[in-house]
């Protein structure tokens, strides 16, 4: 399974670094939702879903990080507004930090 996640969110963080704004969009907005999923499913962390992206980062040929750390500031402020969980809104935050 994780192989599949990780093949997933290697799939999703390549659009996150899209030049394309709404290419770069639905792949944040995915990868938020992955993530939220994963957290739902659980109901304490987003484990899976967060080592799956760690080892798509590691994967992803050495480009520009601009549009990457774009999508990570969006998915931190799609994480602040949603208000159902402060426990997966603190673990996203601190998780974005040490990407």
């Amino acid at each position: 399974m994780l192989n599949d996640s990780a093949d997933m969110c290697r799939l999703v963080l390549k659009y996150t670094g899209s030049c394309m704004t709404s290419t770069r969009q639905y792949a944040t907005a995915s990868l938020y939702l992955i993530m939220r999923r994963n957290f739902e499913e659980t109901r304490t962390n987003f484990g899976k879903s967060r080592v799956a992206t760690t080892v798509a980062l590691s994967k992803l040929e050495p480009t520009d990080d601009t549009y990457l750390r774009k999508s990570f500031a969006t998915i931190k402020r799609f994480t602040m507004k949603d208000r159902t969980e402060p426990g997966f809104r603190t673990k996203v935050s601190i998780y974005l930090r040490h990407v």
